[in-house]
């Protein structure tokens, strides 16, 4: 099982919700913390509503700063944006090579191929550079809820579509 660390920057809308995706549709753990995080903080509601459209539930989430610790306990590191790409590495520069963004994670899925989900980080991370990718950024407004949660779960999708193929594949 790999441990993988989901980031964004309150760590109340974005992390938990694409670590909660991941959860339902991907071998491994997942959790999540924020950058500037507010420890204790509830799950967004339009987060926990988009768990609840998947068949999820938020299991009583609470925010959690980012720690080096936390960086240091995973297996892989998965932030939103390149912002939050930069500050975790700031806090944890030996994690350079295990942090990666979710836009590179299903770049590299979608290249076909995955032998599980550190197979698809070391494979962002050697394109890294070669090829752009979109952040996921934080929606600041809650009109942009929606736009979010559907990038965010089509990210999601991509991954879990390759990882399950692969699986499949392997039969």
């Amino acid at each position: 099982m790999t441990a993988v660390l989901v980031v964004c920057t309150a760590n109340v809308f974005r992390s938990p919700l694409a670590a909660g995706l991941l959860t339902a549709r991907v071998d491994g753990t997942f959790s999540s913390a924020g950058v500037r995080a507010r420890p204790g903080e509830p799950m967004a509601e339009a987060a926990r509503s988009a768990l609840a459209a998947h068949g999820l539930a938020d299991d009583g989430f609470r925010s959690r700063q980012l720690t080096a610790e936390l960086v240091a306990d995973a297996a892989a590191v998965v932030t939103m944006t390149w912002a939050e790409l930069s500050e975790t590495v700031r806090l944890s520069p030996r994690a350079l090579r295990k942090v990666v963004t979710l836009g590179e994670v299903a770049r590299a899925a979608s290249d076909g191929g995955a032998r599980g989900f550190e197979d698809l980080v070391a494979h962002a991370v050697r394109d890294r550079g070669t090829v752009t990718v979109q952040d996921v950024p934080d929606p600041r407004d809650a009109r942009l809820y929606a736009a979010t949660t559907a990038r965010i779960t089509e990210l999601v999708d991509i991954v879990a579509g390759a990882l399950t193929a692969d699986v499949a594949g392997a039969r």
